[in-house]
């Protein structure tokens, strides 16, 4: 009989506890004035000595509250942060074996305005007849709330041209083995016709549930993955909510050198972290093939 799991895993930690604690202390934290004077150690201070204690209790309520509101940042992330990623780029899955045809500003101006706010396809589920203006405005919303990452991402596609980077492809030849033993995967299978397209969107997700039963060595790796984009993720969340908290509390100071500055860095930090989630994801969508490409016989 195989030992029963460890009732915490590693998402828990970086998924959850990790980024709920920091928003905690960074929610307290940014509206002290000794944080925006950039006295860092002197807000960390003000903060322990106002709302913190060694007492176990403390401790207790405070991994309590972190580990549920990491639970509630990492839904709003799923629903901002990769969701918008899902929309532009689209799914590592499947832009993984697709070919970069576009020059990079081009491309950037199909994919982050034309499909992300006017898509050729909507997939309706159950029913729900979905027009396309309420589309649009759910889009739009996404995209105001996500402009602390969304304009630097945008700066990096239009005017350095590193759509390439952020939407990376596979070699041509590598992507071709990948397609075609995936389609031979399926035909295995008998559940499902030979052009059924698994690199599609949630579809993929039957993959990902077939390496995690049939080939265990690669089922740490691939919740590594899972885990660190989740994490990053959840950060770019949070920095796009500590710029405009810090845009509220600070709201005096707009004319300030610092308060500028705080904010470029909270915009970089949540761009940056949003690449590092979209690195993660498509690092993990590579294993699951790498999975069903080495370890699947033919």
């Amino acid at each position: 009989m195989n030992p029963l799991p460890n009732a915490f895993s590693l998402y828990d930690f970086l998924g959850y506890l990790i980024p709920g604690g920091i928003f905690l202390v960074g929610f307290h934290l940014i509206p002290l004035p000794c944080f925006y004077e950039m006295h860092y150690f002197q807000a960390f201070s003000c903060l322990c000595s106002a709302q913190w204690t060694e007492s176990l209790s403390s401790i207790a309520v405070f991994l309590t509250f972190g580990y549920m509101t990491g639970h509630a940042l990492s839904y709003v992330s799923s629903m901002t942060v990769e969701k918008y990623s899902v929309w532009t780029i689209g799914y590592p899955s499947k832009y993984l074996l697709e070919e970069n045809i576009r020059p990079s500003w081009k491309a950037g101006t199909k994919l982050y305005f034309a499909d992300y706010f006017f898509p050729s396809f909507v997939k309706f589920q159950s029913g729900l007849n979905i027009q396309r203006w309420q589309i649009f405005v759910q889009r739009l919303i996404v995209f105001l709330i996500m402009i602390p990452y969304v304009f630097p991402i945008l700066v990096l596609v239009f005017l350095i041209g590193l759509n390439e980077s952020i939407r990376k492809v596979l070699p041509y030849d590598f992507a071709i083995l990948i397609q075609s033993r995936t389609q031979l995967f399926i035909r295995q299978q008998k559940k499902y016709g030979e052009t059924y397209d698994l690199t599609s969107g949630e579809s993929f997700r039957f993959l990902y549930h077939y390496t995690l039963e049939r080939f265990n060595v690669h089922v740490v790796k691939m919740q590594n993955y899972v885990a660190l984009y989740g994490f990053c993720r959840t950060i770019s969340l949070i920095n796009v909510l500590f710029f405009w908290w810090f845009s509220y509390t600070q709201r005096s100071c707009i004319w300030s050198l610092k308060y500028f500055l705080a904010l470029v860095i909270l915009s970089g930090l949540s761009s940056l972290f949003y690449l590092a989630f979209n690195k993660f994801f498509r690092k993990f969508s590579l294993e699951c093939y790498m999975a069903i490409v080495t370890n699947l016989e033919y």
